[in-house]
């Protein structure tokens, strides 16, 4: 046995004490750093707050999903569970464990609301969610530490390259470029991942695709703007999230039938991006005319 995955595993049993205690915490925790949590907070981001910026982290996020199933394919390391029977596994987590795909895709998402938002309160959670994230992922027995070393390494890069790119790109090309960007990379990162994570590689292409077409559909024909009065925002996350549940819920209990699971995925992309501004913008013409 490699001796950093012997060293992992002395780790994991020390984290471990800690259990019963510390199981339900930790698992609360890792969910912070799950796909469903950020496409939740990407989808009220962008009915709500600024549109702009959830375009941008929808992109990065999608890039970085696809960086992760790619390099775990090629690398095929393996997690706790495949070395040792004795280590707790707390969580459900398939697949190879190197780099660590929460704590990857949390630096991104994470990394960039710290970023497009300087306030110090959020900075200082945001710090806190890249320590706890990772760490229950080795307290649940899903990572080893180094697992937990190349997802910060990846994911930074992915969120530099994501700053690059936006302190170079005009306005209007910046926006469509942060959905056009993981698209174009699909088949060169999907490749090595497919064979191994084929339900996980189309399902980010589902969703991704669905996104992408609803935004071109929603500036053709829709023009929704986020500004709306508090109440509005509370209503508009609520009847957005509760759609965009129900689709993914469906597709995940259909996930047998590979085909239907896809179409859900991305009807649930084109919910988020044209669907629901559409009715949104709908409900809320509707009212201000009643009330005029």
């Amino acid at each position: 046995m490699p001796t950093a995955h012997a060293w992992g595993l002395d780790v994991i049993r020390w984290l471990q004490q800690g259990s019963p205690a510390l199981d339900l915490p930790f698992r609360a925790l890792t969910l912070l750093g799950s796909v469903g949590f950020a496409a939740a907070l990407v989808a009220v981001l962008y009915w709500a707050i600024d549109q702009r910026a959830a375009l941008a982290l929808t992109g990065l996020y999608l890039l970085s999903a696809l960086l992760n199933s790619a390099l775990k394919a090629l690398l095929q390391q393996p997690r706790p569970a495949d070395l040792e029977i004795g280590v707790a596994i707390l969580t459900q987590a398939a697949g190879y464990g190197l780099p660590s795909g929460h704590t990857q895709n949390s630096v991104v998402l994470w990394g960039y609301l710290a970023w497009r938002w300087p306030h110090r309160w959020l900075r200082w959670l945001c710090g806190a969610v890249l320590v706890l994230v990772p760490l229950s992922r080795v307290y649940l027995g899903a990572h080893f530490p180094t697992d937990l070393m190349g997802g910060y390494v990846t994911g930074l890069l992915v969120l530099l390259a994501g700053k690059a790119l936006a302190h170079h790109r005009p306005a209007e090309a910046h926006q469509r470029s942060w959905l056009a960007l993981p698209i174009g990379l699909l088949a060169v990162l999907s490749l090595p991942g497919l064979a191994i994570y084929r339900s996980e590689t189309l399902a980010v292409a589902a969703f991704g695709g669905g996104l992408a077409i609803g935004y071109l559909a929603e500036r053709r024909w829709v023009r929704f703007g986020e500004a709306a009065s508090g109440a509005q925002r509370v209503w508009r996350a609520l009847l957005g999230l509760s759609t965009s549940a129900a689709l993914a819920g469906a597709a995940m209990g259909l996930r047998s039938t590979v085909w239907i699971s896809l179409i859900l995925l991305a009807l649930a992309g084109l919910w988020v991006t044209w669907g629901a501004p559409s009715v949104f913008r709908q409900l809320w013409r509707s009212a201000e005319q009643d009330t005029g």
